[in-house]
């Protein structure tokens, strides 16, 4: 029997300067184009948008057993259930969705926040007690 995983929940710690550098290439362009001057607050409503959120699990700790049993850790110590539904891979990206108390979480990794080792045994773990979906059950996307 092996030791649980143990992630880390913590976001990356570039995603809002890239998205403050795109919406500021989106409002120059803007207002180079022939749209009116009045378009570039669709900017700051999709900015508004997209920008990451506190969610409650930041600074939290996933751990994953051997038996197939998942918990949150809060930064207090205090332990919630948690169930893993999906886990995403897209290109360097990872995307976990979890059920903790009645709703659904969905926590990005990037190279950064997940290294290569703890992505491979997530993968492992996710083969061996993840929810098994029928080949031809259509899975709506996060």
């Amino acid at each position: 029997m092996s030791s649980p995983l143990r992630i880390e929940l913590r976001p990356a710690p570039w995603l809002r300067a890239i998205l403050a550098g795109l919406a500021a290439l989106a409002v120059v362009a803007l207002l180079l184009s022939s749209l009116p001057a009045g378009s570039v607050v669709v900017v700051a409503v999709l900015l508004a948008l997209a920008w990451p959120r506190p969610t409650g699990h930041d600074g939290s700790e996933l751990v994953l057993r051997d038996d197939g049993t998942a918990v949150l850790l809060a930064p207090d110590g205090s332990e919630i259930e948690a169930s893993p539904v999906r886990l995403q891979r897209r290109g360097w990206l990872t995307l976990l969705t979890l059920r903790a108390r009645d709703r659904m979480l969905v926590h990005l990794f990037t190279p950064a926040t997940l290294d290569a080792a703890a992505a491979r045994r997530l993968g492992l773990w996710f083969e061996r007690h993840g929810p098994q979906f029928r080949r031809d059950t259509v899975v709506p996307g996060v």
